[in-house]
């Protein structure tokens, strides 16, 4: 399965704009698996090319997760089956991001 990145531009007048500058915040409302289960999401800060782990948390089906970051940083986003519950190496999260207000995101699962 590929995922597939659509960008479109968007025109947001200033003050209509509600991103929080140094806030990473989402919710996870479920696996294309069709099982409820829960998650892992770690945070990681690209430094040098390596990967330094800010973050860990568990996350429930229909779970929301917000970290507090500076702004100006890389992060990885990774989002993965928690290995107790998942049912299917497969599982894929259904994740939506409510806030990414960091310069540089990237998001594995």
């Amino acid at each position: 399965m590929r995922t597939k990145v659509i960008y479109r531009k968007i025109e947001v007048k200033e003050k209509d704009c509600q991103i929080i500058a140094g806030k990473i915040m989402g919710c996870i409302w479920g696996c294309c698996c069709c099982h409820d289960h829960d998650y892992i999401v770690k945070l990681y800060k690209v430094c040098d090319e390596e990967k330094i782990q800010l973050y860990c948390e568990k996350v429930g089906t229909c779970g929301c997760f917000e970290f507090d970051v500076p702004y100006d940083d890389c992060y990885i986003l990774e989002v993965c089956p928690d290995r107790y519950s998942g049912k299917d190496i497969n599982c894929k999260p259904m994740l939506t991001l409510k806030n990414v207000g960091v310069s540089s995101l990237m998001i594995l699962n």
